[in-house]
């Protein structure tokens, strides 16, 4: 148990609390360097560096899907739908000509009959 003192004055009490302090901190410090050393101590050896992943196998190929075709007397609908929009159409009286990237499609009459 701590001891009582009788303190006289004013200057000697500030002196009795620095040194309570001063006591107090330096017990702080001592703990804290302790539990410092104490997890420094038990702190586990550092972890490797993880070994990479391993390459992921690419995506298999699409399967082969046969190209589209055209026959004599398909629609322009059946067209449009086998390779797409137009790159432009001309019309001229009952003859309408599509042109794609890659071919020219001659209708008469709303069906296939030249191709180009």
């Amino acid at each position: 148990m701590a001891q009582v003192r009788r303190i006289g004055s004013f200057w000697g009490l500030v002196a009795l609390l620095l040194t309570l302090s001063m006591a107090t901190v330096a017990e702080g410090q001592a703990a804290i360097k302790g539990s410092k050393a104490a997890s420094q101590q038990a702190a586990p050896p550092a972890a490797e560096t993880p070994a990479p992943m391993p390459d992921i196998a690419p995506p298999p190929p699409p399967p082969d899907t046969p190209p589209p075709t055209i026959e004599p007397g398909q629609t322009k609908d059946v067209m449009t739908v086998a390779f797409g929009q137009p790159v432009k159409i001309v019309k001229l009286g009952v003859k309408e000509t599509y042109f794609s990237k890659d071919m020219k499609v001659t209708l008469t009459n709303g069906n296939d009959s030249y191709v180009e």
